[in-house]
């Protein structure tokens, strides 16, 4: 595996935290593959981790932003280990913590579901299920919307916008709530952009009565849970901690502050504590997919702050 000096330097930064501003097409794949290697024991641009520092594959989590993507780094993860004749480890791959941030949030609920505040039974959306009932109460709050001709703005929308862009735009928006509460406190939006976001609360409302209905949970309410319990559970925490000794997140300018303090929470970042998950962070915050008004690069400006001040 060819790295250039700076992916190698990353491989390498095992002992502390790390954020890399990396954009498509400069091997950020690679790089995550080779900090994974380099963590399992492979040598990696000539050096080898100690063998008392070296983990298991089931010691690391990294999430990625789609499904896609995922299925990326697991191949390419997997191709990886069989050459360097792991070929045991390689078989691993489709059930190591590799995925989603909504797979993690998952996984983490069920391993810990005793400890969650929740009624017994309470179902877990799978990630096409969830999708299909933001799709399905978006279309269902737009029907109204338009003969009732009650949302301002919503003519200026679809004059700019299909219909199924904007209703793909309220979905997203519906399905991420901590970011919709985010863009709701903007007073300089103009009528298109208050139509698109008063299109997505009416679906947040229809979609939480549907939860409730079926009870169940969708992404964002897996996220906001999971979050919770890391943060209100301090054993829980210490306990994933273990289990997670290495987090990595791709595409890290795309995740919310929710997901963001989900990862602070399991790396400590300003504790200064060596125990904690170490976190490598990787993204290219000018290619944020919401785009709707601008790239919203705060979380992003955010955690380089924390990390550059704290070394």
């Amino acid at each position: 595996m060819k790295l250039n000096p700076s992916q190698t330097a990353v491989a390498h930064a095992t002992a502390r935290h790390v954020l890399v501003a990396a954009g498509a097409g400069t091997g950020k794949t690679q790089c995550v593959v080779a900090r994974l290697l380099y963590l399992l024991g492979e040598s990696v641009g000539g050096r080898q981790l100690p063998a008392a520092e070296r983990l298991r594959l089931r010691d690391v989590a990294a999430i990625t932003f789609t499904n896609v993507a995922a299925a990326d780094l697991q191949r390419k993860l997997r191709d990886a280990l069989r050459a360097a004749g792991r070929r045991d480890e390689s078989y691993q791959v489709d059930t190591a913590r590799i995925g989603t941030i909504h797979a993690f949030c998952g996984r983490v609920l069920r391993e810990f579901a005793l400890q969650l505040p929740r009624r017994p039974g309470l179902a877990l959306l799978e990630e096409a299920e969830s999708i299909a009932l933001a799709a399905e109460c978006a279309r269902e709050a737009l029907q109204p919307a338009l003969e009732q001709s009650d949302l301002p703005g919503l003519d200026a929308l679809l004059g700019e916008f299909s219909v199924e862009e904007a209703l793909r735009f309220a979905a997203r928006l519906a399905a991420d709530s901590s970011r919709l509460a985010q863009i709701r406190q903007d007073d300089d939006m103009d009528d298109r952009e208050r139509a698109l976001v008063g299109l997505a609360e009416r679906t947040l409302i229809l979609m939480r009565r549907r939860l409730d209905e079926r009870s169940a949970l969708d992404f964002d309410a897996m996220i906001a849970l999971t979050r919770d319990l890391l943060k209100g559970n301090d054993a829980v925490r210490r306990v994933l901690q273990r289990r997670v000794r290495v987090l990595i997140v791709d595409e890290f300018q795309d995740v919310d502050p929710a997901q963001q303090e989900i990862a602070y929470l399991l790396g400590e970042p300003d504790s200064g504590r060596t125990e904690t998950t170490r976190l490598l962070l990787v993204g290219d915050p000018k290619q944020s997919i919401f785009r709707f008004r601008r790239a919203d690069v705060t979380v992003w400006t955010r955690v380089q702050r924390d990390f550059t001040e704290r070394g």
